[in-house]
């Protein structure tokens, strides 16, 4: 009877284990099939979105450099004359990549309304050169000193930006320095100024018309 016992007790226990190894290949096989499809479209979203911010972190780099250069314009007015159509190029691209950096960075929410306000500055000075020089060559360019100083401010913002960009969070002390400074150099008043803004810019659009044949 005990020996009975025993073979039977001995069975069931074989019995389980078959059974745990079968439901485990089991859960294994739906796992492989439905759910590691949706995980590795996620891990390839997760690493694009990566991709795409590093390539808009490295445009920001890209538009100051840009931006530097295009500042020397200010004191060689001539310049514009003999190269406008390669300043007009610089523009193009500053004014695309401030947009990409714009669509693809996440910036901490404390700064969020800045870094709006930053790179819709820094693109919109951009998108506005091309009608300085589009009377070329019949006239030469007038271009005002306030437009070099408005952009020359915003080059220094996006400046900022790109410092923290490039601060690793192993450094909270210097991110938290620089999200200071920017909040600091950036207009506290900014609903006022994106007004002033828009204003300015629709002036500027009606008296540009008249440069148009």
């Amino acid at each position: 009877m005990h020996s009975i016992l025993h073979a039977f007790t001995h069975s069931v226990v074989w019995a389980s284990v078959i059974a745990s190894v079968f439901f485990a290949a089991f859960v294994t096989l739906l796992i492989e099939y439905f759910a590691k499809p949706g995980l590795e479209a996620r891990k390839d979203r997760i690493l694009d979105k990566g991709r795409q911010r590093r390539d808009a972190i490295n445009g920001t780099r890209r538009a100051n450099l840009l931006a530097f250069r295009f500042l020397t314009y200010k004191d060689h007015p001539k310049m514009v004359e003999a190269t406008s159509v390669q300043a007009d190029r610089i523009a193009a691209e500053i004014a695309e990549r401030t947009l990409t950096a714009f669509e693809y960075i996440d910036v901490p929410k404390s700064i969020s309304r800045e870094w709006e306000y930053v790179t819709s500055s820094m693109n919109a000075y951009a998108t506005t050169f091309p009608a300085y020089t589009i009377a070329l060559p019949a006239a030469s360019p007038d271009i005002p000193g306030e437009y070099w100083e408005g952009l020359k401010e915003a080059l220094l913002q996006l400046k900022d930006f790109e410092d923290l960009f490039f601060t690793t969070k192993w450094h909270p002390w210097r991110r938290r320095k620089l999200i200071k400074k920017i909040k600091s150099s950036v207009p506290s008043d900014l609903k006022a100024v994106e007004e002033s803004g828009n204003s300015s810019s629709s002036s500027h659009q009606e008296e540009t018309r008249g440069l148009c044949p």
